[in-house]
């Protein structure tokens, strides 16, 4: 049976959003109760319990305080779209291996679609061995790449040069012998892990 948004679901969710305005964290069960006339905390976490099963709100049952409104208005129709893409994590790329040959992935991080838009997408782990060009790309870093054969001037681009996966800054002068390598793709987006 799928839950529908009743009237009591939009005046709790309508609260949430005016008390989460004004002062920047969610109200209490009582607090919610109290504004709209609801006197019972077990409908009331009934009601917060289906607002979670219909994807309007998160809350964390170890933290009293913890409601997470996952709409932008208290009248949207719909919860954020959670659209997820689930981009490979590879650990090393070869010359004339398909990208995604065995050995190569090592992981699967799921990304919300809105971060990484559109297209093919791969996570490489910048080994020490890996040619990194671009200074600010350190062993040990992921860099989220977007999978394309072309690059503009400026653009960081994954690319194999000599067998060797390298990370460079891509630029073109009009009048200099250009070498044209297989450019993987464009790095997007880069992640350090601190432990």
């Amino acid at each position: 049976m799928q839950l529908e948004l009743k009237s009591r679901h939009q005046q709790i969710l309508a609260f949430l959003h005016e008390f989460n305005q004004e002062e920047g964290f969610a109200p209490s069960i009582q607090e919610i109760g109290a504004a709209i006339g609801l006197k019972s905390t077990s409908s009331l976490r009934k009601y917060l319990q289906e607002l979670e099963e219909l994807g309007y709100i998160k809350r964390d049952p170890t933290k009293p305080r913890a409601i997470a409104l996952t709409t932008v208005s208290p009248t949207e129709a719909e919860p954020f779209p959670q659209a997820i893409k689930e981009i490979p994590v590879l650990n090393n790329i070869a010359a004339g291996r398909p990208l995604l040959a065995q050995g190569q992935l090592i992981d699967i991080i799921p990304f919300p679609e809105k971060l990484v838009g559109n297209g093919d997408h791969f996570i490489l782990k910048i080994q020490d061995n890996n040619i990194v060009e671009a200074k600010d790309i350190l062993p040990g870093d992921y860099v989220i790449v977007s999978q394309q054969d072309y690059a503009e001037n400026g653009d960081t681009i994954v690319t194999l040069l000599n067998d060797k996966v390298t990370i460079m800054h891509f630029y073109y002068e009009e009048k200099a012998t250009v070498q044209l390598q297989p450019i993987l793709g464009k790095v997007i987006g880069l992640f350090r892990q601190f432990i």
